[in-house]
């Protein structure tokens, strides 16, 4: 009868999600910028940071935007110490303390820190100027890790345990050794999670991890040739991936794949609103009441969509963190205790189940 219980109880947890819809809010941006990264200022200020292509000279250049007022209008932001020839704003994150970007152009590439997001200085004391960086996962205000490539391209990560100041690259155990990048990364409370993106495919695997180390792959029910270019935590086990679907190797639109159990096993999500030529999904965000992407529309340029309530949004994903413990069981139902590296069921007290696999 236990193992019936369980069994139910998974089944309502995996199918969970409803649909989730979402409206342009795209008031103040040029169809010619590309939202790369969403960096939450507390309650105060949401800014997009990406690349815009200049008409005049045909080239990309780096660019900040913001928004005081829930995603109803955006302006741009006037920067000190940034690059500010063609080049382009790859990553960002606030780290607690501080802001981190990427940035490039013809003569300056690395990772740039601001207290204000308008005066920056190169921040990038380890990092080789071959490393391109995709994403940050931060972990605490010090322990943050840089994901991304260098050359072949070959993933690469490194690793500050000051809050960017210096820098060391830190074993990928786990990982591709060649034609791949690492793309996202997301911290799930007791884990990681990131994706590589394969150079040929353009595929994306999903790893797990619990030392930013040594990785484990997880891309159960993930489509194959769809590449993932942002995470969106949504609880300490749901988590959005978004990102293009290709048809060898030529895109046919952007999706959204939900998680329920920590990123072990993933479906494809119902999300309505979007234009019908919205092949790109870009990045992604959270910000008072609301979830925000950035899309790219080969035909019509670049927007920024938003949902309606978070409150809505996590309802409909399941996510529910008033819950204790009551038992870990196997997968089929025995009662057992925590086992590090296998794939366990966290039964709790308002019914429902949660799919975990801690990497140790």
């Amino acid at each position: 009868m236990k193992a019936f219980i369980i069994i139910l109880s998974v089944t309502i947890s995996i199918v969970g999600y409803s649909q989730t819809n979402w409206s342009n809010s795209s008031t103040g941006v040029s169809p010619d910028f590309i939202t790369r990264a969403f960096i939450p200022n507390g309650t105060s200020e949401l800014y997009a940071i990406g690349d815009s292509i200049d008409g005049s000279l045909a080239v990309s250049l780096g660019r900040i935007i913001k928004t005081s007022d829930d995603g109803n209008s955006w302006t741009s932001v006037v920067t000190n110490g940034l690059p500010n020839g063609e080049g382009s704003y790859s990553a960002g994150v606030n780290t607690g303390t501080q802001f981190l970007i990427h940035a490039q152009d013809g003569t300056t590439k690395g990772i740039f820190a601001s207290t204000d997001m308008v005066n920056w200085s190169l921040s990038n004391n380890g990092i080789p100027t071959t490393f391109q960086v995709e994403d940050f996962i931060v972990v605490s205000t010090s322990e943050i890790y840089a994901l991304g490539w260098g050359p072949g391209p070959t993933p690469l990560i490194y690793k500050s345990t000051d809050g960017g100041s210096n820098w060391a690259s830190v074993s990928t155990s786990g990982l591709p050794v060649a034609d791949n990048r690492c793309r996202a990364g997301v911290y799930m409370d007791q884990s990681m999670l990131l994706s590589t993106s394969d150079t040929w495919t353009s595929g994306s695997s999903v790893y797990g991890a619990s030392n930013g180390q040594s990785w484990s792959v997880l891309s159960a029910n993930l489509a194959s040739e769809f590449e993932i270019f942002d995470f969106e935590k949504l609880s300490s086990t749901a988590v959005w991936a978004i990102g293009t679907q290709f048809s060898s190797l030529v895109p046919s639109g952007g999706y959204i794949y939900e998680s329920t159990d920590g990123g072990v096993s993933w479906s494809l999500g119902s999300h309505t609103g979007f234009g019908g030529n919205d092949l790109y999904f870009y990045a992604m965000g959270t910000f008072g009441n609301y979830h925000f992407i950035s899309v790219y529309d080969d035909f019509t340029g670049s927007y920024i969509y938003r949902t309606g309530s978070t409150t809505d949004v996590e309802t409909n994903a399941g996510v529910s963190e008033s819950k204790e413990l009551v038992m870990i069981t196997d997968l089929i139902g025995r009662e057992v205790g925590f086992k590090a590296n296998q794939v366990q069921l966290y039964v709790y007290d308002n019914g429902t189940v949660e799919r975990k696999l801690s990497v140790k």
